[in-house]
C-alpha cells in the first residue's frame, strides 16, 4: 500500500514552474523599454495564462488520478460513489429523454443494453474502464469559475472544497478566485484595467496559492477510496 502522506503531483510541480515563468515574464516587461500599450498586453496575456495554467492543472490531475486507477486494474469502488453515480446520470440521459418523448419501451431497454459496463461500474462490481479519462468528472466544468469548481468536487462528493481552500490559503478563497476571474473577464471583454506589476504578480501568486492548496486537497480525496496515496 501506497503512504497516504501528501506529496507534490507532478501537475503541481508543471503549473508551478509555469506561473514562476510567468512572473519572470512580467518582471522583464516592466523594466524593458517598450511603449506602455506593449507592457500592459504583456500583464494581459499573463493573467489569461495564469487562468490557463489553473484550468490545465485540474485537466490533467483528474486524468493522472484516472489513469493511475486504470494502470492498477481498481474497480468502480474505488472511486466515490457520488463519481460514478453522477457519470452513470449523464451516460443514461439521452436514453431516458427519448423515452420521455416517445415512450419507446424497446428502444430503451436496447440503449440501457448498450450501457451495461457503466452501470456494472457504477455498482462497483467491474474494472474502471478503459476508455474513461479526467474528464467523466471534469466535462463542463473545467473552466475554473468559483462556480464550476464547486459543481466538479460535488461530483467527487465534496461539498466543502471552498471551505477548505480557505482555510489552506487563510483567506476567503472563493471571493478571491472570483475577483480574479473579474479581472480576467473585463480583459476578454476589452475593458481597460489599467493592471500595474504588483497587480499582477499578487493574481499569479494567488492562482499558485490556489493549485497549492487544490493539490493537497486532491490528494486527500482521490486517496479515500484508492487504497493509499494516489501519488
Amino acid at each position: 500500500m501506497r503512504d497516504r502522506r501528501y506529496r507534490c503531483s507532478a501537475a503541481r510541480l508543471e503549473a508551478l514552474e509555469r506561473l514562476s515563468l510567468l512572473g519572470a515574464g512580467v518582471v522583464d516587461a516592466s523594466r524593458s523599454p517598450v511603449p506602455t500599450s506593449v507592457r500592459e498586453m504583456a500583464f494581459q496575456s499573463a493573467i489569461f495564462q495564469a487562468s490557463a495554467t489553473l484550468e490545465v492543472y485540474l485537466k490533467q490531475i483528474f486524468d493522472f488520478w484516472l489513469f493511475e486507477l486504470k494502470a492498477r486494474n481498481k474497480q468502480g469502488n474505488h472511486l466515490p460513489q457520488r463519481a460514478r453515480l453522477s457519470f452513470l446520470g449523464r451516460e443514461l440521459s439521452e436514453a431516458f429523454g427519448k423515452f420521455a418523448y416517445a415512450g419507446d419501451e424497446k428502444v430503451l431497454a436496447e440503449s440501457l443494453g448498450r450501457k451495461m459496463e457503466v452501470m456494472m461500474f457504477t455498482a462497483g462490481d467491474s474494472d474502471v474502464p478503459k476508455y474513461l479519462t479526467g474528464e467523466f468528472v471534469y466535462k463542463d466544468r473545467k473552466y475554473p469559475s468559483p462556480a464550476n469548481i464547486k459543481r466538479l468536487y460535488a461530483r467527487i462528493g465534496c461539498d466543502d472544497v471552498f471551505d477548505q481552500l480557505s482555510a489552506k490559503m487563510k483567506t476567503d478563497a472563493k471571493l478571491a478566485l472570483q475577483s480574479f476571474n473579474d479581472v480576467r473577464t473585463s480583459i476578454a471583454h476589452g475593458v481597460p484595467q489599467g493592471l500595474t506589476l504588483e497587480d499582477v504578480k499578487r493574481n499569479i501568486n494567488l492562482v499558485g496559492s490556489v493549485i497549492k492548496s487544490l493539490d493537497r486537497i486532491n490528494h486527500r480525496e482521490f486517496s479515500k477510496d484508492f487504497g493509499g496515496g494516489v501519488w
